[in-house]
């Protein structure tokens, strides 16, 4: 089984585990002079860590150039230690190599600089439910979801882990409850892939 992610937009609109579907909000999808100035090999502000950030969600999000990507989230992060995002998708491109100490230790920073990050939570439990630490990504989902109690996303792969675990009374109540959400959303497609993966259950 899959665990879905969100991949945040200045924010990479968040985790990155497995990119099934890829949330590249507004601000992303218009950015393509960033795209074009980074082709062409165009330097970036010397001191500019939003810049390294969002050239680095680029190579990230739409190239999947993962090792670049980190070298930009690392210039952003030499230029703003503080920049919690930057940790968060760092940690996500790190997951997307399977380097999953190493994204565990940024979202670990991510949380510790903005405990009320869903998002990090979310991609923290991604991350520990592919390491089969299953009761330590519930906490995790747990926690997104106290924060933030409309993310589908945290439901259905809250689900996942406890269909992990056996407790499949849980994984159907998470994942009804992850479709309707998606339903609310006008997000078709997940309503759909959820509700074919709960008639199989």
């Amino acid at each position: 089984m899959r665990y879905l992610d969100k991949i945040s937009v200045a924010l990479f609109v968040g985790g990155a585990i497995t990119l099934t579907q890829r949330s590249l909000g507004d601000e992303l999808k218009q950015n393509y002079k960033l795209a074009a100035a980074l082709n062409q090999g165009i330097p970036l502000k010397e001191r500019d860590a939003e810049a390294y950030y969002n050239r680095g969600l680029i190579y990230a999000i739409e190239l999947q150039q993962y090792e670049r990507a980190l070298a930009e989230f690392n210039q952003a992060l030499a230029l703003n230690p503080q920049y919690a995002e930057a940790y968060t998708n760092r940690g996500n491109t790190y997951a997307q190599l399977q380097q999953y100490d190493q994204a565990l230790a940024d979202y670990n920073q991510a949380l510790a600089l903005n405990p009320q990050d869903a998002l990090a939570y979310t991609n923290r439990g991604i991350t520990h439910a592919q390491l089969q630490q299953y009761n330590k990504a519930l906490e995790d989902f747990n926690q997104a979801l106290t924060i933030n109690p409309q993310d589908g996303l945290a439901y259905y792969n809250r689900g996942l882990a406890y269909h992990e675990l056996g407790n499949i009374s849980q994984t159907k109540k998470d994942w009804q409850k992850a479709a309707s959400l998606f339903r609310q959303q006008n997000n078709i497609q997940l309503y759909q892939s959820i509700q074919q993966e709960l008639q199989l259950l």
